[in-house]
């Protein structure tokens, strides 16, 4: 239950939007409250266990059934890089905003020259270590030939590509599988590595335009969220998660609370679609329309 007044929600640019999230300090004290004790079939287990599955299910809610997606824009460098955000899981869309236009221009991912790593070596070839005995990483050959390479061509914005994605609420589906070669995509490309996102060389000064998804656990627990309408569904993960490695519990009870939290969260999945009849016939629509 809030405990906010509307002086606090409206006079609070903070509070505003929070009411539709339950925080994790708020689902553990309720999660202790009533699901352990001695007449409960988990009985009495440590706050900090449940803290644990607590942080699990909501990286599990988010990316399996939430698809939690987060929209940030970086302007990129002369390196062509970008660092992954500290809760990125993968990519829905990376585009870059036409500051003329407005206009959002997607891009497509570069599978023809994967992102390596490069040992440096010297002149026998032989690999070389800094003072702690790690070994060099320079620029890979991929990169420096990707980099000065030049894609005169028109650009492209979301009105005139394929649309890979069909937005429903806060949820992305995939509406067609299109062959994105990098040699007719006209935006630009990129690659992904382990720790950043690498652009061709026409993307260089751009603003970048990433929409990923998120596994969200934020960087401080007490901004760990998640939307009330999955309440249900993450205390039914902290139960089943909880009683699968006890010895006491029987097989037929774990079956249940197994088969109750399946069930929960294929109501959150439904719950969350955010699908309105108006805009699924406007999407409808467009799918029939032919891109010349």
């Amino acid at each position: 239950m809030s405990t906010l007044t509307p002086i606090d929600y409206y006079g609070n640019e903070d509070n505003q939007g929070s009411y539709q999230f339950i925080g994790i300090e708020e689902i553990v004290n309720n999660f202790t409250q009533n699901y352990l004790g001695d007449d409960t079939l988990l009985g009495t287990i440590e706050r900090s266990k449940v803290v644990y599955q607590a942080k699990q299910g909501i990286r599990e809610l988010t990316y399996g059934a939430l698809r939690q997606v987060k929209v940030v824009e970086l302007e990129l460098g002369d390196n062509l890089d970008i660092i992954k955000p500290f809760d990125y899981v993968d990519y829905v869309r990376i585009s870059w905003v036409n500051k003329t236009t407005g206009k959002i221009m997607p891009m497509a991912v570069n599978r023809h020259t994967p992102l390596g790593i490069a040992h440096l070596q010297d002149h026998n070839a032989e690999i070389l270590f800094d003072n702690n005995g790690d070994i060099l990483i320079g620029t890979t050959a991929i990169e420096q030939i990707n980099d000065t390479l030049v894609h005169p061509a028109p650009e492209l914005d979301s009105t005139s590509v394929p649309p890979q994605f069909l937005n429903y609420g806060n949820r992305y589906y995939i509406d067609t599988i299109w062959d994105l070669d990098t040699s007719v995509n006209a935006n630009g490309t990129f690659n992904v590595a382990e720790k950043r996102i690498h652009f061709s060389s026409d993307c260089a000064e751009r603003i970048i335009l990433l929409e990923y998804i998120s596994d969200g656990l934020e960087m401080l627990e007490k901004d760990m969220k998640i939307p009330k309408f999955a309440e249900d569904c993450l205390y039914a993960y902290i139960h089943y998660r909880l009683c699968m490695p006890s010895i006491r519990i029987p097989d037929y009870e774990k079956r249940n609370v197994k088969k109750m939290y399946d069930t929960l969260v294929r109501n959150a999945k439904v719950r969350m679609l955010g699908i309105k009849g108006n805009e699924f016939i406007q999407q409808w629509k467009q799918r029939n329309t032919w891109i010349r």
